[in-house]
């Protein structure tokens, strides 16, 4: 059910939006103990996660309360969104996963091996003419095929430390999640997305969706595990948020 109205809800529904100083705001009843507001790029969707026992009056009073940080929030993704990609300044250096990436320009292409050890840079030469488009995808590419092979390695290591198994990890893109679990199936998704991320997000997230095998609501318990076996993980998801 889809409720629009200057701002006041007039039915209560799991599911619903409504409008707060011309803002839509999706608001969804979940299994929480707490209220979660999220503005998500590149169009600055907000969305509002709360407890059951929540009451439309009390959720209407928390967004008029939040409304000059969803604005503030709203106008720094769509200043992002309006600058422009550089098309004449590539990079001379990033970091994909913890991996250090050089990039320089020369007579041929080259591609060092991006297989080395632990804190080896991986070296990439492009032709003096390549289109900053075309340097783009190809650092892309390098970025999921890092990705493919790191998360196999991670799930193997918190598969023995957690005592779970993953049937099968995927990567996709997603909208709005970094990461999400098919405890039945003991599948788990990946925002490919990550791969533009530190490893430690990477890392993060992998632990979070495997923890949900063996808790599936994001309850007391869930919070639980995660302080049990990744202490660190809310550094961990304000770095992710961050960056």
């Amino acid at each position: 059910m889809v409720v629009q109205h200057n701002g006041k809800i007039k039915a209560r529904s799991k599911d619903f939006i409504t409008t707060i100083e011309d803002i839509p705001i999706k608001v969804t009843y979940k299994n929480v103990k707490n209220l979660n507001l999220r503005v998500y790029p590149p169009n600055g969707e907000v969305s509002l996660s709360v407890p059951m026992s929540f009451s439309h009056e009390r959720i209407h009073t928390f967004l008029i309360q939040k409304i000059g940080w969803i604005r503030q929030k709203r106008a720094e993704i769509q200043r992002q969104a309006q600058v422009p990609e550089s098309t004449s300044q590539i990079p001379t250096e990033i970091e994909l996963l913890g991996k250090r990436v050089i990039l320089q320009q020369g007579n041929q292409a080259k591609l060092t091996d991006f297989n080395q050890g632990e804190g080896e840079a991986i070296r990439l030469t492009f032709p003096e003419q390549t289109s900053p488009d075309v340097i783009v995808n190809f650092l892309d590419k390098i970025a999921l095929d890092t990705m493919k092979q790191k998360v196999p390695v991670l799930i193997a290591k918190w598969e023995k430390k957690i005592g779970v198994q993953v049937a099968e990890w995927r990567i996709r893109r997603m909208k709005s999640r970094w990461g999400s679990c098919n405890p039945k199936a003991r599948r788990i998704w990946l925002n490919a997305e990550l791969a533009k991320k530190p490893l430690e997000c990477l890392e993060y997230v992998v632990v979070h969706e495997m923890l949900h095998l063996l808790e599936q609501r994001h309850n007391n318990t869930f919070y639980g595990l995660m302080d049990h076996f990744l202490p660190d993980w809310k550094q961990r998801k304000t770095l992710l948020g961050s960056r």
